[in-house]
């Protein structure tokens, strides 16, 4: 099986970045599993 995925928009709340999938989907990450954009400045 072999697909991809692309998405269509990116967004960052102070725990989460947010990634708008272009079939609709809406997936969250933890930013924990990113140090470097957890501490990003703002």
């Amino acid at each position: 099986m072999n697909f991809s995925v692309k998405a269509e928009a990116v967004r960052f709340d102070s725990h989460n970045m947010w990634l708008e999938l272009i079939d609709g989907r809406i997936l969250g990450v933890s930013l924990a599993w990113f140090p470097r954009l957890l501490h990003a400045d703002k």
